[in-house]
């Protein structure tokens, strides 16, 4: 049984274990079948964690080809920093014609200047109405606001969805800003304070959902400004994030209010009014169209707090179940609804000991995890306990405290199994070493690994969990803060233990002491053997380094022998595009002599009816383009274009005859047993279809009488000696042939249509190919053309011919054979 054998379900299935570009990259194009197959990849295209060389391939080759299929395209440039920068290269000025039919695009870990640039390129895409930013980061301050009204603006105002995850960095709102973004009905976004709310409100009189994090610290903000803010009446949910602004009760009722018709309302906030946590006074603010509602904050009471029963009590009269938490000083208090309905969770590790598995069901939605103040691992385990869905988990360790005795070290723990756990950040130095293995064991799709440098060196010498970080970990982040650690001994067993890694990312923490040149030459060294994808160092850099990359590089590392590597096959692929080049040269120069007398033209003819096929094979591609996409066949658009043309119809009757010869003769050398309909078949009956009757005994083809006899002169001449006549059939041979070796891409790169969408059935052997539809129209161009040359009544040139033509085509009077002239 070999792949093809295998039915789609099974097949669907095994690409869900590969990336989208592995599928493209493996399996598209290679039988019509397959190509059904993975249609959806083909709709929805991800760039993610693609090495260089797939991501050119894809770019230059696959997506030309499938550019009007896809609804979906995401670029994520997390780990892989190059791949925004490609794609702007290779699709930036061409978006709108590229990819036509795009309805959802998504940006991934791009800087403020990258998100700027796409935003400038993103125009007259008609069907592109939702937006996705997640992880932005470095964005410069001057460019903040222009930024958001940029993105805001974007695709001359068509988006309606946009959404900036809460991860990425906070924006201003520029006050000044006049303009009305009515066309966004729903919006997530991360603003730097509260003031840029009440302009945001302003902007989007016609916003329906809503997703907003409010990010500044509540010492450096100020109150929300009563009367300032519009009645949003088209708002129907409503989330806000804020944990680092101070909220009191007055602000959040007055927010409330400016809201008469939601359906859903979540909040997530840090407070030190006591009404905030009352049920009963929240209760009372919420609208009466309120269907669905969400609670969540961090109450930190100016004197400690013995019982929470009058919080709880509060909430009795209300609709909605609570959980409350103490810390364990006593000082804060977290309280939610219950269910938890927020798909993340921060929280302090001294709440951690209070948690319920069975109350809280935070297992349901939360799926990142971030536990700051960690003093222990064994709290963390706690907290993984009732939250079973996590796909990232964040730890942040208070190193203040006192280190954990010796004998609560060995502690053991039973997790659930983390089957969605993918990434795991650790800052700082926790203890229990053990435990840290006991959390990679239960997560088996664990692959990322972010961690501080002193903290990887304490965990070389744990055997155990060494182990299982080298069978999981594909993704590095080291933090550096000093350069003790940096070490050959402790490198060179970095280097040993995470050998499968493919993408490393060293951040200096503190960039003045560490040379960025020293980093990156250490883990390039010691890394080598990996063949790493990509290698990320961040920090500052000199300036030979930052203005001239290339020779830094040759000059300093191992890569020099991959660069001149690059190189070779860089020059190879520039001289492959030349040589595509020089095959359509070497058609017309020897259809010019097949055609003509037999004997060569001036090189700037052939350079010249070059061009002049080049624009009439461009025409009839765009003439016919519906006629195309209508039949879903060459072959039948060809036919139906030289309907008229009976001597053409023959000619090409000859040509798929030849076809069907050729492939009757492979098809007996493989001993294929079950005949398919031929292309001559299809001739017959397309011909039919359209009520096309050819008679072989009907006309005579005087142009190819004519051609043949001025040949047979060239061919009786003396100048022509044997070797030369075989020479020459061998080039017509070799050239028709170097012809239909072409791909669709080459031809279409050829002919400037890089968007031209060509039929499915065009890649299969029941239907002639565009290079071999190229080549038809390539020796009925010229046979016509030198047809004309030689049977002029007075001696012309070609472009006597060409220039003849172009006045009948543009300049001809209706009802008259003579040119306009002008009476004075």
């Amino acid at each position: 049984m070999n792949f093809e054998c295998l039915p789609d379900e099974l097949l669907l299935q095994i690409c869900r274990y590969l990336s989208s570009t592995d599928v493209l990259y493996s399996l598209f194009n290679l039988n019509s079948r397959l190509n059904r197959t993975i249609f959806t990849y083909r709709q929805h295209v991800t760039f993610r964690l693609t090495n260089f060389q797939q991501f050119e391939y894809i770019c230059s080759v696959i997506l030309p080809e499938i550019s009007s299929t896809v609804r979906t395209l995401s670029i994520n440039a997390n780990w892989t920093d190059l791949v925004g920068k490609r794609f702007h290269y290779h699709f930036g000025h061409q978006m709108k014609d590229a990819f036509p039919n795009l309805e959802h695009l998504i940006l991934i870990a791009f800087n403020g200047k990258e998100l700027s640039d796409y935003m400038t390129c993103l125009s007259d895409l008609l069907y592109l109405k939702k937006l996705t930013i997640r992880d932005r980061y470095n964005t410069p301050e001057e460019i903040k606001q222009s930024l958001f009204e940029k993105v805001l603006s974007a695709n001359d105002f068509r988006f309606e969805i946009i959404s900036f995850n809460r991860h990425s960095e906070s924006l201003k709102i520029n006050s000044t800003n006049g303009v009305i973004y009515s066309n966004i009905i729903q919006l997530d976004v991360h603003l730097e304070e509260i003031h840029d709310l009440e302009c945001l409100f302003n902007l989007i009189p016609n916003i329906q959902r809503m997703n907003v994090v409010i990010g500044k610290r509540a010492e450096e903000e100020e109150e929300l400004e009563l009367n300032q803010l519009i009645e949003m009446k088209y708002l129907v949910e409503f989330r806000i994030e804020s944990f680092r602004r101070c909220w009191n009760f007055n602000e959040l009722c007055y927010l409330i209010s400016k809201m008469p018709f939601l359906r859903q309302l979540s909040l997530d906030l840090f407070t030190q009014d006591i009404r905030l946590t009352n049920g009963q006074e929240i209760y009372s603010i919420l609208p009466e169209s309120l269907q669905r509602f969400h609670f969540c904050t961090e109450y930190e009471p100016e004197e400690a707090v013995e019982s929470t029963d009058e919080i709880t009590c509060s909430w009795m009269s209300t609709p909605f179940s609570i959980c409350c938490l103490f810390s364990s000083n006593k000082t804060q208090i977290f309280l939610h609804t219950i269910p938890y309905e927020l798909p993340y969770l921060d929280m302090n590790s001294s709440f951690i000991k209070y948690l319920s598995k069975t109350t809280s069901n935070y297992h349901h939605r939360v799926e990142e995890l971030l536990l700051f103040n960690v003093k222990q691992l064994s709290d963390v385990c706690m907290a993984i306990d009732c939250c079973q869905n996590i796909r990232d988990l964040a730890i942040e360790v208070d190193e203040t405290l006192s280190d954990i005795e010796e004998k609560e070290e060995k502690k053991s723990v039973t997790l659930p199994r983390l089957k969605k756990l993918r990434w795991i950040s650790i800052d700082g130095c926790p203890k229990e070493i053990h435990l840290l293995k006991e959390i990679i064991s239960v997560s088996p799709n664990l692959l990322m690994f972010i961690v501080d440098m002193s903290y990887l060196v304490q965990l070389l010498v744990y055997e155990e969990c060494l182990s299982l970080l080298t069978k999981r970990i594909r993704h590095l982040s080291i933090q550096l803060t000093t350069d003790k650690d940096l070490t050959d001994d402790w490198l060179e067993k970095v280097s040993n233990v995470f050998r499968r890694v493919k993408y490393l990312i060293v951040e200096s923490k503190d960039s003045a002491n560490l040379s960025t040149e020293h980093i990156l030459l250490l883990f390039l060294r010691y890394f080598e053997r990996n063949q790493l994808v990509s290698v990320i160092v961040r920090g500052l850099i000199t300036e030979q380094l930052r203005n001239d990359p290339y020779q830094w590089l040759i000059s300093n590392t191992y890569l020099r022998n991959s660069i001149g590597n690059f190189q070779a096959e860089s020059i190879r692929m520039s001289l492959k595009k030349i040589n595509d080049k020089d095959i359509f040269e070497n058609i017309i120069d020897i259809g010019l002599r097949m055609y003509g007398n037999g004997y060569a033209l001036p090189i700037d003819s052939v350079h010249y009816v070059l061009e002049y096929c080049r624009q009439q094979l461009r025409q009839f591609c765009v003439k016919h383009k519906e006629l195309l996409i209508r039949r879903n066949s060459l072959l039948t658009t060809l036919i139906y274009s030289s309907r008229r043309n009976k001597t053409r119809l023959k000619r090409l009757q000859q040509y798929v005859q030849t076809k069907d010869r050729s492939l009757t003769q492979q098809e007996d050398l493989n001993d294929v047993k079950d005949k398919r309909l031929t292309i001559s078949d299809r001739f017959h009956r397309i011909s039919r279809q359209f009520h096309i009757h050819l008679d072989q005994n009907e006309s005579f083809d005087l142009q190819r009488a004519r051609q043949y006899s001025r040949l047979d002169t060239y061919y009786k001449s003396d100048q022509l000696t044997s070797d030369a006549y075989l020479t020459f059939v061998e080039q017509q041979h070799s050239s028709f042939n170097q012809i239909r070796s072409l791909s669709s891409m080459d031809i279409l790169h050829w002919l400037n249509l890089y968007s031209f969408s060509l039929p499915k059935s065009s890649r299969s052997s029941e239907d002639l190919s565009l290079a071999e539809i190229c080549l038809f129209l390539l020796k009925e161009i010229l046979l016509n053309l030198m047809d004309k040359v030689y049977q002029c009544s007075t001696p012309c040139e070609i472009r006597d011919v060409l220039r003849r033509r172009h006045v009948q085509t543009f300049q001809h009077l209706p009802y008259s054979g003579r040119k306009r002239r002008n009476f004075h």
